[in-house]
């Protein structure tokens, strides 16, 4: 496998560059080093996605099933080591993974495939990259417009997508940048891969905490989901609303509508979802749904789903599911339902567990955005999907619309549990 075809792209004039990274191939033989010089285009990011697929133009019919493409200010960090980038790759190739970075500036949700190797939603940083030759015709057809990003755009371009953890490699700091403005500072790129970092430790701990518990859950028979209920509370502004008798267990579910002028619910749902905590407790009721309107629909076929999930999250600990969330930054999977968000920004009900209630009665300000305050109100939260579609759509195909939707976001996560290797 070794030496490894590597492709360094740098600026003819950025000779202090070139001298950086030529120091940090020196003497390293697992590598076969090509210092490329970058094409000119009017901007930084269209020059080097101009040089990324002539590379893999000039590179197509290459022996090799990978190369590493590296931009000039990659640094090695103490944790490389020949082996660990070939066990890495190893890895990659035996799941079919297509796109391996050693480092990452940023990232967009994780969850783990080895004790090295970690899948990624989105990643930046393009500084040390393993691609792999079956990504090689979807780069070179793929457009690439004067708003997109060189490493956003190569991320978008597959679901088979992972880096290295600790980092192999990280960025230089030079104290500019010649294809992202806002990194023209000092510090600043030495900052993102920092944030970077701890983000992930972050989700690596709570995935682990969670996996862990999850082990000790003990799954119950259908016959004994039939024994629950769960009251549903449901803010509505209509006299004539009436519960929907569509559900799996239809017993199991007692709906409540909490009557409120249109006015009164978009600007006071922290007094209303405060009164719905007050019924659960009078009630002694250890958890119970949540909306804004009717969304029993949603568990119209998914009713055992949704008791065994609430069951198995009140195990975990958990404080609220949020149902169908939109605008989370990172989610973690932890089943094919369940996913740990970092945030929300909207959602289509909630389930809340008892040990929320006085959080939300104490904690949960009249005058703070409704969505915005319950999402800080705990880091102990999950996601629920229980409609999402199996499949894979990738950003790139979504890359007209406004927002990539919480639910395709969800289906491509979904699509790649299949490598995780947790033991």
């Amino acid at each position: 496998m070794f030496p490894i075809p590597t492709f360094v792209i740098n600026l003819r004039h950025r000779t202090d560059r070139k001298t950086h990274i030529l120091s940090e191939f020196a003497g390293r033989t697992e590598f076969s080093v090509k210092i490329v010089e970058a094409i000119s285009q009017p901007t930084g990011a269209l020059g080097l996605w101009s040089t990324i697929t002539d590379v893999i133009k000039s590179n197509f019919e290459i022996e090799s099933q990978f190369i590493i493409l590296c931009e000039d200010d990659h640094k090695f960090t103490e944790h490389y080591h020949p082996d660990t980038l070939l066990f890495n790759i190893g890895i990659a190739r035996e799941l079919g993974i297509n796109l391996v970075a050693g480092g990452v500036s940023w990232l967009r949700s994780t969850f783990s495939i080895s004790s090295q190797l970690y899948w990624t939603e989105s990643f930046t940083g393009l500084q040390f990259t393993i691609i792999h030759k079956s990504l090689f015709s979807r780069i070179l057809e793929s457009s690439f417009s004067e708003h997109d990003v060189a490493d956003i755009k190569l991320s978008s371009l597959t679901t088979r997508k992972a880096f290295i953890y600790p980092f192999i490699s990280i960025q230089s700091d030079f104290g500019y940048s010649d294809v992202t403005i806002r990194n023209n500072k000092p510090g600043k790129v030495t900052e993102l891969f920092d944030n970077s970092s701890q983000a992930i430790n972050y989700m690596l701990r709570g995935e682990a905490h969670y996996i862990s518990a999850m082990k000790r859950f003990s799954d119950v028979e259908n016959s004994a989901l039939s024994d629950l209920t769960l009251s549903y509370y449901i803010v509505d502004d209509s006299a004539e609303s009436a519960m929907s008798s569509n559900l799996t267990i239809e017993n199991n579910i007692s709906v409540y509508f909490i009557q409120s002028k249109i006015e009164e619910a978009a600007n006071n749902y922290q007094d209303l979802l405060k009164r719905c905590v007050k019924m659960a407790e009078e009630s002694d009721d250890d958890v119970f749904i949540f909306s804004k309107n009717d969304q029993v629909k949603l568990f119209n076929g998914n009713a055992l789903t949704l008791f065994r999930q609430i069951l198995l999250a009140d195990s975990l600990g958990v404080d609220m599911l949020v149902g169908n969330a939109i605008g989370f930054d990172h989610a973690v999977p932890i089943n094919d339902y369940l996913f740990w968000i970092s945030n929300f920004s909207s959602f289509d009900y909630l389930i809340i567990f008892r040990s929320l209630y006085p959080c939300i009665l104490n904690e949960l300000k009249t005058d703070d955005d409704f969505n915005l305050g319950l999402s800080q109100l705990s880091t102990n939260k999950m996601g629920i999907w229980l409609n999402t579609k199996q499949g894979i759509i990738l950003y790139e195909e979504l890359a007209a619309l406004d927002r990539i939707s919480a639910d395709a976001r969800i289906q491509n996560i979904r699509s790649c549990l299949s490598l995780r290797k947790i033991t």
